[in-house]
């Protein structure tokens, strides 16, 4: 998480990431700000990621609000998703936010 805190500040934002952010109402103020904070760790790694090895972030603003964060690890990093999973309509999430809910099903 240090590499990804160095180097977070010269992050680029796909296109698409962009406005879904902007209809989700998440700032990239947000973002680097979860990227950030003491608490944020990588819960998840993607190596073969279609965009490269990429990893799921979970960071805190606001007062510990969650955020969760896929971003590229290449150079620059590329934030690829960003959502609040508080909020997620299919509740996917464990109550901390780290590991995934298993399906019924599954």
């Amino acid at each position: 998480m240090e590499d990804v805190r160095a180097r977070i500040h010269g992050a680029l934002y796909r296109e698409h990431v962009v406005e879904r952010m902007a209809r989700r109402g998440i700032l990239p103020s947000q973002v680097l700000e979860a990227m950030l904070s003491p608490e944020a760790e990588i819960i998840e790694d993607y190596p073969g990621h279609r965009h490269g090895p990429c990893s799921l972030v979970l960071g805190w603003w606001d007062n510990h609000r969650p955020l969760h964060v896929v971003l590229g690890r290449q150079d620059p990093i590329w934030i690829i998703s960003v959502w609040d999973p508080s909020i997620d309509p299919q509740d996917r999430w464990e109550p901390n936010f780290r590991k995934r809910r298993r399906s019924a099903e599954g």
